[in-house]
């Protein structure tokens, strides 16, 4: 087996230093909004994440999708997928180099790999308290561009009704956590009580959370993703930028008290489980924190894991008789939303689960789902 070559993911992915190492390795990559240049070049390598930008990838075989959570990227990363040479990227410091958009699993395969290569970006927001890369004698490229900006999605009236449903139903005083996309970003904008932010990352609406004086604290995350109002927070020390080890971890979310999850879907069974991995057999996204955050919140007191979608998209029902694949359980499932209304899945057995789901479902779609649910 060809050595591993691990290279850091988010907006800050490295654009230069990968190209020149990708022959000879196994690459191993993650979440990337924005593919570099060098991903055109990319054959057998291993996603931890994928997503839209790299479906492409994936469909001419040059890429697979694990199906891995990011909590379990310690293990992964220390085991099966070690990096023979770990490709990061940071900016200067008097005392080193330190992240900047984001920590991610870039410092566990730094500490990991036999080799370290980081590409310095001076551009990247100097974040306060953000980690140090722990790596003696790495190797430093330097960036060729400044790191991408991803600015937030127009949200339409259908994702601005869902989203607003979502925020009724977080408690003041609550720890909230929010998936990628318009649906997450159109619930934390229609917030209107105070929360404190602990996300795999965030966006420009949580600069706009904290403009309204709605954020308390820092918000910690391991990704930034969006433009100037995130960076801007971040280097105003509103953002505590940690690893993935920290901001997934199951045990320590479930501490949290009101620990409430926002997140999305493809499709939802009748049973509440939810697939965030393939559309029409296709993949178009992965694991991810997706059932990090839904298990803790449904173990955090007084928790929530919410899970808010459109009830239809090309023609189809997003309400399914089956989930395929599960990517989170049913169990950490609290409450479903579509435009149509909300779900409240807790206490309620799989018959009447079906009932409130197929309730919220798109309307054309719903004596079919009865159906289903009659012959099953």
């Amino acid at each position: 087996m060809l050595p591993r070559l691990v290279v850091s993911d988010g907006l800050g992915v490295p654009r230069l230093a990968p190209a020149a190492l990708l022959a000879g390795h196994a690459p191993v990559v993650g979440w990337m909004p924005v593919p570099p240049v060098w991903t055109a070049s990319l054959d057998g390598a291993l996603a931890l994440m994928g997503g839209a930008s790299t479906r492409d990838l994936v469909r001419s075989g040059r890429m697979t999708c694990l199906p891995i959570r990011y909590s379990a990227l310690s293990r992964a990363l220390a085991g099966t997928l070690r990096p023979a040479v770990a490709v990061i990227a940071a900016r200067p410091d008097p005392a080193g180099f330190r992240f900047g958009l984001e920590v991610g699993y870039a410092r566990l395969a730094a500490r990991l790999a036999e080799r370290v290569v980081i590409e310095v970006d001076p551009t990247l927001p100097g974040v306060p308290g953000a980690p140090l890369v722990d790596a003696d004698d790495a190797e430093v490229v330097e960036a060729d561009m400044p790191a991408p900006a991803l600015p937030a999605a127009a949200i339409d009236p259908v994702d601005a009704a869902i989203g607003a449903r979502i925020a009724e139903l977080v408690p003041a005083g609550g720890t909230v956590q929010y998936g990628p996309g318009v649906i997450g970003d159109s619930a934390i904008r229609a917030l209107a009580v105070r929360v404190r932010v602990h996300s795999g990352m965030i966006t420009d609406a949580v600069a706009d959370l904290a403009a309204r004086g709605l954020l308390v604290g820092a918000a910690t995350a391991a990704y930034l993703l969006g433009g100037v109002p995130v960076r801007d927070l971040a280097e105003a020390g509103l953002v505590n930028l940690r690893g993935v080890e920290e901001t997934h971890h199951p045990g320590r979310l479930a501490a949290l008290e009101r620990f409430v999850a926002l997140n999305t879907a493809l499709s939802v069974g009748l049973d509440g489980a939810v697939n965030v991995e393939q559309a029409r057999g296709e993949q178009v996204g992965g694991v991810g924190g997706h059932p990090d955050f839904c298990a803790a919140a449904t173990a955090s007191p007084g928790g929530l894991s919410i899970i808010g979608l459109r009830s239809s998209r090309g023609g189809r029902s997003s309400i399914v008789s089956a989930a395929s694949p599960v990517t989170t359980a049913r169990s950490d499932v609290d409450i479903v939303v579509t435009e149509h209304g909300v779900a409240d899945l807790r206490g309620l057995d799989d018959r009447r689960r079906a009932a409130a789901l197929i309730a919220i479902a798109d309307p054309a779609f719903r004596e079919q789902l009865e159906r289903e649910v009659t012959h099953a």
